[in-house]
């Protein structure tokens, strides 16, 4: 996006918006991915709005959504085992995915209080399902509006922006591509933010000896630096946003989405049994990858996490902690 404001190249592009990520990340931490996410929004919601009332408004994008072929809302798959399974899949990916991720968990415990973490999570889920509808209904409008476009290639992820370039006014390009690049931004910022966390204050702060504040506080700004390269890397190897997405919540998806649930909800799982679920899961799941269906691995692998902790359960009985009485 960088690169169509500004004429820039396309690794240009990415190198600025990452470096510039990466800055206030790395200077910040938490506090600047808050205020940066909060103003970052705003953007986001008003770039859209605007968009909305150029194109004249609801009315010609619910007529367009009205001219949709017969199915083409479906909410159901077809009634085989197939497609069932690739759509159940793909809700997991979403949904379940996301549910133990650190992103997640970083902002609930950087809340004031308990009440004001579970009012915003409230709050923060409806506002996501209202908002996000916006660029759902705009994408089937542009289809409409271009509808030679190929969905299925590699740029099908550009059909948005294709639309604003070709029916939208320069500065509303310059408003929607601006709220685009505070939704990369904001979603690059916290994603970098937490692996950091957890690689500094669950790994690297043991190698060290004698470490205060001040030497904690570094050593999670150099895991900033690392896994802001690593997610460099592995982000230019990949085709498209959409695949990151499922790659990020397919990992957390079959790892520790089932040893979460059991850990919140049952008294029999222990730290034994979420291991051999996490292992298998992850095994499971790259096995399909690579020799089977990888559209499927992300289901298969969960029932695989799942019976695993089952299993576990069953070999590795949590141990009653004994007490000691005077």
């Amino acid at each position: 996006m960088v690169q169509i404001l500004f004429g820039m190249n396309q690794f240009t592009a990415i190198v600025i918006g990452a470096c510039l990520v990466v800055f206030y990340t790395y200077l910040g931490g938490m506090w600047s991915v808050s205020l940066t996410d909060f103003f970052q929004s705003i953007s986001i919601i008003v770039g859209l709005v605007v968009v909305i009332i150029e194109l004249n408004g609801i009315k010609p994008i619910w007529n367009s959504i009205s001219e949709k072929p017969d199915g083409f809302f479906s909410f159901f798959p077809e009634s085989n085992y197939h497609a069932w399974t690739l759509y159940l899949s793909a809700w997991m990916v979403v949904g379940f995915g996301s549910l133990p991720q650190q992103d997640i968990f970083q902002r609930v415990m950087s809340a004031k209080s308990e009440k004001v973490a579970i009012r915003a999570s409230y709050f923060s889920s409806i506002l996501y399902l209202l908002f996000a509808m916006i660029p759902l209904f705009l994408g089937l409008h542009a289809k409409s509006l271009i509808p030679d476009f190929d969905l299925n290639s590699e740029t099908g992820q550009l059909l948005i922006p294709t639309m604003i370039s070709k029916f939208c006014s320069p500065w509303i390009q310059v408003l929607f591509f601006s709220a685009l690049i505070s939704a990369i931004l904001s979603t690059a910022s916290g994603a970098i933010l937490a692996p950091s966390s957890i690689l500094s204050e669950n790994i690297l702060k043991y190698a060290f000896k004698n470490m205060n504040d001040k030497k904690l506080l570094l050593l999670s700004r150099v895991s900033v630096l690392i896994i802001a390269g690593i997610s460099f890397v592995l982000a230019v190897g990949k085709p498209s946003i959409y695949a990151l997405v499922e790659d990020s919540g397919g990992i957390s998806l079959v790892t520790l989405f089932i040893p979460m649930v059991f850990g919140l909800m049952s008294k029999r799982a222990d730290e034994r049994s979420a291991l051999f679920s996490l292992f298998v899961g992850i095994g499971t799941w790259l096995v399909l990858e690579v020799y089977g269906d990888d559209m499927t691995s992300h289901f298969y692998g969960t029932i695989a996490s799942l019976i695993a902790i089952l299993v576990g359960m069953y070999l590795f009985p949590k141990k009653e902690k004994s007490q000691v009485t005077t």
